[in-house]
C-alpha cells in the first residue's frame, strides 16, 4: 500500500517498514551497518508523523548462519497496525529483488 492510497483517518494507523539487506551477525559485529541504517532512516522518517521500524531481508551467507533481524515477513505478521507501508529505501536499485524475495517467501508477506 502506498501512503497516497490511504483514506481519511487511515493515516493514523500506519507503520512504515524500512527494508535493508540483512547481513550475518558475525559480519555485523565488525561494522556499523545496523547503526548507520537506523541513523539514516531516522533522518528520513523525522519528516513523517507515524511509526517506523527497520526490517531486514534477503539474508546472505549460509542458511545456518544467524543474521541481523527482525525479518521483514515476521515484522509484518507481528505488526498491530492496519496499514503497513514497506519502503526499500536502502536498496531502491534492487526493488525487483525485494519484490521477488517477498513473493518467494510467503504470499502473506506482501
Amino acid at each position: 500500500m502506498a501512503l497516497g492510497e490511504l483514506h481519511d483517518g487511515e493515516e493514523k494507523d500506519v507503520q512504515t517498514l524500512l527494508a535493508a539487506l540483512s547481513v550475518p551477525l558475525a559480519m555485523a559485529a565488525d561494522c556499523e551497518h545496523e547503526e548507520q541504517l537506523k541513523e539514516a532512516y531516522g533522518l528520513v522518517m523525522d519528516q513523517f508523523d507515524h511509526p517506523w521500524k527497520l526490517v531486514l531481508q534477503s539474508r546472505s551467507g549460509r542458511p545456518t548462519q544467524p543474521c541481523l533481524e527482525p525479518d521483514i515477513c515476521d515484522a509484518k505478521q507481528d505488526s498491530d497496525h492496519m496499514n503497513i507501508v514497506t519502503c526499500p529505501i536502502r536498496i531502491v536499485s534492487d526493488h525487483m529483488e525485494v519484490l521477488l524475495d517477498l513473493r518467494s517467501r510467503s504470499k502473506s508477506c506482501l
